[in-house]
């Protein structure tokens, strides 16, 4: 198995081609140039991560938050290597501190909202997806997963109205089939949940994070 070994991390990849072992290096090396520098031991975890390297990517994170804990950007991107890594409350924990720093993105609200969901607090799901939704004044996201919130919650009614307008502008969105057909059984629509299941196929519902 090839490896691109660096001063400061080694990750191992299944493929190594000459210009990632040239970014690691070079990343690597201003690290160590300058050690207290936080945007570069961020920059490095962001190698890592892409790579799906998440240990040694939640390893310089934890480094350049701990020179800037200031930085959004940085505290989501380690929310994204704990909750891989299996720590669901250091995610959310990191994902809270996102959120203080920066009240304006959506997308930190609906992915938390997303992991609220998964834990089942329904009231903070709740609150984070309508903050998205407001933000981001009802973009695809934070529709699907405001929409999740009140499925879960026993409302599909609500479900249905925020999922229409999405597949009307996008009619060949599977996902968002998927989850009106969820939706239309509770709602004592059989028919068109058989229709809208058959629109959807078999997906499995992925939300992406541009």
């Amino acid at each position: 198995r090839d490896h691109c070994v660096t001063g400061v991390q080694t990750c191992a990849l299944p493929i190594c081609d000459p210009f990632v072992m040239d970014v690691m290096t070079r990343t690597a090396d201003a690290v160590e140039r300058a050690p207290r520098n936080p945007v570069g031991w961020a920059t490095l975890g962001e190698i890592h991560h892409a790579h799906l390297a998440y240990g040694p990517a939640l390893e310089a994170y934890d480094v350049s938050v701990g020179l800037d804990s200031s930085n959004p950007r940085v505290l989501y991107a380690r929310a994204l290597c704990r909750k891989e890594l299996g720590d669901d409350a250091g995610g959310l924990e990191d994902l809270r501190a996102a959120m203080e720093l920066d009240r304006a993105t959506p997308h930190l609200r609906w992915r938390a909202a997303l992991w609220a969901i998964e834990s089942g607090d329904l009231d903070t799901a709740e609150r984070w997806a309508t903050d998205a939704f407001k933000l981001s004044r009802g973009d695809r996201d934070s529709r699907r997963v405001l929409a999740r919130v009140n499925l879960q919650a026993g409302r599909p009614t609500e479900a249905i109205e925020l999922l229409v307008p999405i597949v009307r502008k996008r009619p060949n969105d599977r996902e968002v089939w998927a989850i009106l057909a969820q939706a239309h059984r509770p709602a004592g629509d059989l028919e068109e949940a058989v229709r809208t299941s058959a629109l959807a196929g078999a997906p499995r519902p992925m939300y992406t994070d541009d």
